[in-house]
């Protein structure tokens, strides 16, 4: 399943050329973002708008990400920061998304010029525990972040959204 959404949305986030994350730093900046949400499989699409900061902090190597997005009828915050561990393109962080998971902690592992992401979050309302999975597909000068559902049969996209500066 995992395989089958990572080849989906690399096929939608093509690169001229290979090349590997080798530097958070890459997402410092102002980034304007557009696409899609849905708050769970079953729920419908709603059209997104975002503006996001990147501010990356050499020193210990991180990235925090900041902003809000819109959706018909609401906003939300966006905040995340992103490190790496000490093993080779081994990731961990915290992601706060207004419009799905809600706040939690992701691990992630690096190939190529994308970032996988698994995240487990509790439905504050049902106290159900799903997982998901999230990637970050990063160039020079834009990036991608699509989510989708990891306890579904069939992989489920609930996110996509390409960023710009």
């Amino acid at each position: 399943m995992n395989k089958l959404f990572i080849a989906f949305f690399v096929c939608l986030f093509p690169l001229s050329s290979a090349w590997a994350v080798d530097s958070l730093e890459l997402l410092s900046g102002k980034w304007t973002g557009t696409g899609w949400a849905r708050q769970a499989a079953d729920s419908e699409r709603e059209s997104v708008r975002c503006r996001v900061t990147g501010t990356y902090r050499k020193d210990i190597d991180r990235i925090t990400l900041s902003g809000k997005c819109a959706s018909p009828g609401r906003t939300g915050r966006i905040d995340a920061f992103v490190e790496p561990l000490d093993k080779p393109g081994r990731f961990t962080g915290r992601w706060s998304n207004p419009f799905g998971a809600g706040s939690t902690m992701v691990d992630g592992v690096s190939r190529d010029n994308t970032i996988t992401f698994r995240y487990s979050v509790r439905d504050p309302k049902t106290e159900e525990r799903s997982n998901g999975i999230m990637l970050w597909t990063i160039a020079p000068d834009r990036f991608a972040i699509a989510s989708a559902d990891a306890d579904a049969a069939t992989p489920v996209t609930l996110s996509e959204i390409e960023f710009s500066r």
